[in-house]
């Protein structure tokens, strides 16, 4: 009775090693099985669909199924890039960083000169003129009525350097001996001889002064006045004064003689008296001129 048991025991295990055993070898082949299958599954080609025309709710449906596998693919390639740790970017080197902006110049602000004022800051002027009048006519006979003479003139500067003036001159003219006789005596009533002729000039000017530095003036102008010719006795033994029209145009010229505006210069002028003929005479006067400014 026992041995029968040992052998009952002794066939169940052997069936139950085979049992194990055949499980054994049977699941790898099973694995394989699902695995070819599987490949299989994998290259079988997918149907072909038909090229029909579709319809607008299809094609509707297709791009919003695209837009929505574009999204989700910006979405998980987004959220892989924020994952990833940021790259360690050292401090450049001294030959990467940018180059340092020069400063740039500052424009220097242009500032208009004030204009140089010329002149010695006087406008004023009075002075003496003393020299001698060539005579250029025939007027008077033989007699010259200027030769030495002297005056006096007064002017004003303007801003614009324009010069108004007054002045008068006394010429002393000259006698004419042959009209005496030994004795002194008029002899111009029988001889028709003028003895002696004066020119008194009184006249406005008009100029423009020509500065070069602050001490030397040159003056183009004109005078504008009268002429009075004195004759005693004229040719037939009476004594008259002739008055006329004086143009005269000339240069003045002055020179500073330092800062307190005494000046040394001098005139010259081609006198033109217009009176009756035999009455007047051109002249040609050359004037010293001393004065001052103020």
């Amino acid at each position: 009775m026992q041995m029968r048991s040992c052998a009952v025991w002794f066939c169940l295990s052997v069936i139950g090693v085979f049992a194990l055993t055949d499980s054994a070898l049977a699941a790898p082949k099973k694995k394989k099985k699902a695995q070819t299958e599987e490949a299989a599954a994998a290259v079988e080609p997918e149907p072909v669909k038909e090229s029909g025309p579709k319809d607008v709710d299809s094609l509707m449906e297709d791009s919003t199924k695209k837009k929505s596998k574009k999204q989700a693919t910006a979405d998980s390639e987004a959220a892989t890039k924020a994952d990833e740790p940021a790259a360690d970017v050292g401090e450049p080197d001294a030959w990467e960083r940018p180059p340092v902006e020069e400063e740039k110049p500052k424009r220097k602000k242009v500032t208009e000169k004030p204009e140089e004022k010329k002149g010695d800051g006087r406008n004023k002027n009075i002075g003496i003129l003393a020299g001698y009048g060539f005579s250029l006519g025939s007027g008077f006979g033989t007699v010259n009525p200027y030769q030495l003479g002297g005056g006096i003139q007064g002017d004003y500067e303007l801003d614009n350097h324009l010069v108004l003036g007054v002045g008068g001159e006394f010429f002393y003219g000259g006698d004419n001996a042959d009209a005496r006789d030994t004795n002194g005596a008029l002899v111009s009533a029988t001889t028709g001889l003028v003895p002696y002729a004066r020119y008194i000039l009184a006249h406005v000017q008009v100029g423009y002064n020509v500065w070069f530095g602050t001490n030397l003036i040159l003056r183009p102008s004109i005078w504008v006045g009268t002429a009075i010719g004195l004759q005693n006795p004229d040719s037939a033994g009476r004594g008259r004064n002739v008055w006329g029209l004086l143009l005269a145009p000339g240069l003045t010229l002055h020179y500073l003689l330092g800062a307190d505006g005494w000046y040394l210069g001098a005139d010259v002028r081609f006198s033109v008296p217009l009176a009756e003929a035999n009455s007047a005479r051109t002249g040609f006067p050359v004037l010293v001129t001393f004065g001052k400014r103020f």
